[in-house]
């Protein structure tokens, strides 16, 4: 027996705090009590709803995650951190970029190693990125190479924010909104959201990152509300004490006449919003939502696809790669991949990739360049922020052939400037990055590409392969354009001389001199009374006057002499022959 056992009942073990009357019993007991008041937080979902976020962000403080849309009616109401209780405002929020594989499921980016309740997850204050912690340990603080692994952003230890540590878990109930039961009503949240965002969409603005910044400026104008303070609500839209008369007019053409070329079918919902909310000032005309004129674009392009004949090639870009080495003439499906075509088009024709390397060449598998660092972790995109894939569209193209040109990432959606080339069929690639072209011609050029000799630690090629210029012979984009750009311009001919005739009609309608200098006045409605001038008054017989109907007013003679009467004749009747 050990020396801590003792030869009689102790007091915890006669209360039961630990067990009754067995050690063992108790701290069994013990055990399971505690761990039935322990919850710990869900990696994906937010900190105050519980419920899986769309907009993450996260208090450097404490490392907890929120969505935007529960925390901003929170920080508006208590002016402190959920979680800790500290003050916190809206600038101390960082947007959390996190990163999704095929299935949907969270992922690291760097390893591509799925997250669970059991990652140890981390994020980088200066970029918003999300890694596992085995990651950023291994390649950032073990080889004491401080930037981020995707978008190269430097940062400090100090910049390391945990998400989540299986070792160290955060217990749910520990929180300090719900130890002193701090809740934010629906009617307030909806108020908030209404005020810093407006009729904004999150995904047409940037995300969560725009409306944060606009938040910012909105706070450095007004300083955040702490608890106790007035709220100072001089900024938000007072409700209508009364609305206005309705025109009666909704239609969807503007005021000039003419409607915009990207106009939907559909309206932008404000008139049905204005007489829902009483915050909104009431709109009784519709207007017609406008779509983004490059999505418009694509949506034309994508119209080629089934094009046949001489048709057929309208969905095409012919380029020219001119190398160090020769020239690679090669072929784009716009028609399949239009983002990804309008991007590389665009770049080219910026000169982007003019004097760019190609930083990774892979005997038998493919080369790579594309990147004006050549570091292989730079290059944007020309939209300015990474795109989407579109591997996934109906019948794109794969990597079935020696020649394709594709798409580099960093993962899902995370498209930018880099593209590669295969030196074989590379089927293990499909559904992982978008073919957007292949070669069509300088075969001779692409071979001489693979012999040159590499670094085998990192594939660099030991010669310098340069791309000098990229020229470009057919673009369906500007053929786009340059139609667009004539249909507008005729219709604005077209309304113009509408405009014309009119003013023409309204001048003639204004001048009222016949050919003889008679001056008709203004043109009278049926409404409207007859007016007449003197001259008129004496032509048709006024007073004063001897015109036309001066003998109207004379009086009839009272016994006129009657008109002699003729005679009339007599009729011979031949009924008869009495006359004979």
């Amino acid at each position: 027996m050990g020396k801590s056992d003792k030869l009689y009942v102790t007091q915890s073990e006669w209360s039961g705090v630990k067990g009754q009357h067995l050690s063992s019993k108790g701290a069994h007991n013990y055990l399971q009590h505690a761990e039935a008041g322990f919850k710990a937080l869900p990696f994906d979902c937010c900190a105050l709803s519980l419920a899986p976020f769309e907009n993450p962000v996260v208090a450097k403080e404490t490392g907890t995650v929120y969505d935007l849309v529960n925390i901003l009616p929170y920080l508006r109401k208590y002016g402190t951190n959920p979680a800790s209780g500290n003050p916190l405002s809206t600038k101390d929020l960082i947007k959390l970029h996190y990163h999704k594989n095929a299935t949907g499921d969270y992922y690291d980016p760097v390893t591509f190693k799925t997250f669970n309740e059991h990652t140890h997850i981390v994020a980088i204050a200066t970029s918003g990125n999300v890694f596992s912690y085995d990651a950023v340990e291994k390649l950032n603080i073990k080889a004491k190479f401080w930037e981020d692994l995707l978008s190269g952003q430097p940062f400090k230890k100090t910049d390391i924010i945990t998400l989540q540590d299986p070792h160290n878990p955060r217990n749910q109930n520990e929180l300090d909104y719900i130890q002193n039961k701090k809740a934010v009503t629906d009617k307030e949240a909806e108020q908030v959201l209404n005020d810093p965002l407006g009729m904004i969409n999150m995904n047409a603005t940037g995300g969560a990152s725009a409306v944060l910044k606009k938040i910012s400026d909105n706070q450095n104008k007004d300083k955040d509300m702490h608890v106790g303070q007035n709220l100072d609500n001089s900024h938000l839209v007072k409700a209508p004490t009364h609305f206005p008369k309705s025109t009666g007019d909704t239609s969807d053409v503007s005021q000039t006449g003419s409607k915009a070329y990207n106009a939907a079918k559909y309206s932008t919902g404000r008139t049905a919003a204005s007489f829902t909310s009483t915050i909104l000032d009431p709109q009784s005309k519709n207007e017609s939502a406008l779509i983004d004129e490059d999505e418009l674009m694509f949506q034309e392009v994508e119209k080629l696809a089934g094009a046949r004949g001489k048709d057929k090639a309208k969905g095409k870009a012919y380029a020219r790669i001119i190398t160090n080495f020769g020239p690679l003439s090669v072929e784009l499906h716009c028609e399949k991949a239009p983002k990804t075509c309008y991007n590389w088009l665009m770049l080219a024709r910026g000169g982007k990739y003019n004097g760019v390397t190609f930083h990774r060449n892979i005997p038998g598998f493919m080369i790579q360049g594309g990147d004006p660092s050549g570091t292989g972790r730079g290059g944007e995109s020309f939209y300015g922020n990474p795109f989407g894939d579109e591997y996934d569209r109906k019948n794109a193209y794969k990597h079935d052939a020696r020649g394709v040109l594709s798409m580099a990432n960093a993962g899902p959606s995370s498209n930018t400037s880099q593209f590669f080339i295969t030196y074989r069929a590379t089927p293990h690639l499909d559904g992982k990055h978008t073919v957007f072209g292949h070669l069509v011609g300088g075969v001779e050029t692409l071979s001489q590409l693979e012999t040159v000799q590499v670094d085998k630690a990192t594939s660099r090629p030991m010669r310098t392969i340069r791309m000098e210029e990229i020229q470009i012979f057919t673009d369906p984009f500007e053929e786009y354009k340059d139609k667009l750009a004539q249909r507008l311009k005729k219709e604005r001919g077209d309304y113009a001389q509408e405009e014309y005739r009119a003013r023409i009609k309204a001048g003639k309608e204004q001048n009222r001199t016949t050919w003889f200098g008679t001056n008709l006045g203004e043109k009278q409605t049926r409404s409207q009374p007859i007016k007449h001038d003197d001259n008129m008054k004496e032509l048709l017989g006024g007073t004063g006057g001897g015109g036309v109907g001066k003998y109207l007013s004379l009086k009839r003679p009272a016994n006129p002499d009657p008109a002699p009467s003729k005679k009339k004749k007599e009729r011979s009747n031949f009924s008869d022959f009495s006359t004979w």
